[in-house]
Parts: C-alpha cells; structure tokens; sequence
C-alpha cells in the first residue's frame, strides 16, 4: 500500500551482504541473477525515490514512511551504505518472529556476525562469539580485542561506527533471532547460552547507546526487548523496570541516555501490549 516503503523494502533487500556474484548454476533456461554490482545501482534508484513518493493520509505522514525516509537519506550521506538493512527492516515489520527458526539460526545470525567481524576490526564492545576478519587483529577473552583501527578508522568515521555497532548488537539480541532447540533438533545452542547471548549483546547496546548519532530508536527497542527476554526467563520484576521506563519515557517525552526515539506510537503499543500480557500472566500464577 506504500511505495515509498515497498521501495525501501525492496533496496534493502538488494543491498544485503550475499554472494551472487559467483554463479554455478548454468541453466539458461532461469533469469540471470544480478551481480552485487548491479544490485546496488538497483538500489541507489530506488533509495533516491523514498522520499518522493510518500503519502499523507488526512494531512499527516505515515510513520514508518517517515522511517524509511531517514534511512534513505541515511543511505545517500554514508556513501550508498547502510549495515544490515534487510534484517533491521525485517525487525520493524515482526518478520524475524515469523520466520523459521532454523533460517534465523543458520542464515540471519550469521550474517550478523559478520557484519560485527568487520566492525571488530575497528573498535570493542562485539562480543566473545565474533570472529574478526582475517586483516583484522585478534580479540582478547572477553572480546574487547585489539582493533586495527580506532572506531575513526571505521568507514563513515566515529559517528556511523557507534550506530552500526548498537544495530548489529541490538539484532543480535533480539530474543525472536534466538531459536528454542526445543523447536528444531537441528539447532545446537542451548536456550540458556541463546538467553545469555543475548543479555550481553543488550548490555552493549545500554553502554555505547550514548554515542549513537541518528539511530537513537535502538536503545529504546533495547529496553523493551530486553523486557522481553526477562519476561521470558521468569524474572517479572526486571520485564516489569524495562517496560516501565520504556513507557515513562515516551508519555513524559524524556529521552533516555541518548537522544528521542522515533517511531514512538508503535513502541508504545509494543509496550502498553507486554505490560497487559506480565499482568494477565501474574494474575493467572495467583
């Protein structure tokens, strides 16, 4: 129903980090596919179309059109760059929660970690399970590593380093991309290592959330899906502190240790729901 979305969607998509470059399949008779090379010029012409062909309904914006916007002109001023805009686009429409558990396991986890080797390369704070690329430096133990550059070093410079950095831990946490073995045999994580991960990806996203530059939403989505994760574990009174400050912060319009949060109706929908689910919950265990 939103071009502007729908081309945005589409862009991301394009943009992702998998290889087509090297094709084996030599079937004529299947549409060529389209090298990396042409798949980002695709998308450099559907970023500069967002923002032209956003709508308004009863003379105000649509908010996630407003979102895709930011991000396209995020795109134009990073040098036709964006880190992990697939699977960010696919946490604001739930289609990580819905997607097959073993795909997010063998297929949307990694391309996280990844994309947090090649920040390694530049800076702490990615966690004891990355790898850094092979012309990077080791990590220590505890993952804080020696990076060849300074976050200054990184791409866009400090700036774009701290925001990537928060977006790929912050994916990483999200308790939708940690699959239940329960749910798949398949799956060898143990559901107390996928719950542990993950605090500590959220942590950092709490630690270095003060230097993110534009994507301030983060933190608050942080807060809440950390929420969650409690939530999950059982401890209701720390779901409970997380949701709390969440919804405090929105109705009273005080940031939280970075600057103000877009996309403030849907959060707080998310939020007033996870609160109304802990109540139900506890009265139920009454």
């Amino acid at each position: 129903w939103s071009k502007s979305i729908y081309s945005y969607g589409l862009a991301a998509c394009l943009l992702e980090d998998w290889d087509t470059d090297i094709d084996a399949d030599t079937d004529t008779t299947k549409p060529k596919t389209k090298t990396k090379e042409e798949r980002k010029k695709e998308a450099e012409r559907l970023m500069k179309r967002v923002p032209d062909v956003r709508q308004k309904i009863a003379g105000k914006s649509i908010p996630l059109e407003k979102f895709v916007a930011r991000k396209s002109r995020k795109f134009n001023t990073q040098s036709s760059r964006l880190l992990l805009p697939a699977l960010e686009i696919a946490y604001i429409f739930s289609a990580i929660a819905h997607a097959p558990r073993a795909v997010v396991f063998t297929r949307m986890l990694p391309l996280v970690r990844r994309a947090l080797g090649r920040l390694a390369m530049f800076g702490g704070g990615v966690g004891e399970k990355v790898t850094v690329n092979k012309e990077g430096k080791g990590k220590d133990k505890e993952g804080k590593g020696e990076a060849k550059n300074g976050p200054e070093g990184y791409e866009g410079g400090a700036g774009e380093y701290w925001d990537d950095l928060c977006l790929a831990r912050f994916l990483e946490g999200d308790p939708d991309a940690h699959p239940d073995p329960a749910d798949d045999a398949s799956i060898t994580l143990t559901r107390a290592d996928a719950e542990r991960d993950a605090e500590e990806a959220f942590k950092a996203v709490f630690e270095h959330g003060p230097r993110i530059e534009l994507d301030h939403y983060i933190v608050y989505h942080a807060h809440y899906e950390y929420g969650r994760l409690l939530a999950c574990r059982g401890d209701i009174g720390g779901a409970k502190r997380e949701f709390e400050l969440v919804m405090l912060t929105l109705r009273l319009g005080k940031p939280l240790e970075v600057g103000a949060s877009g996309r403030k109706n849907a959060l707080h929908i998310r939020t007033h729901a996870a609160l109304d689910a802990l109540s139900d919950s506890h009265k139920c265990g009454a």
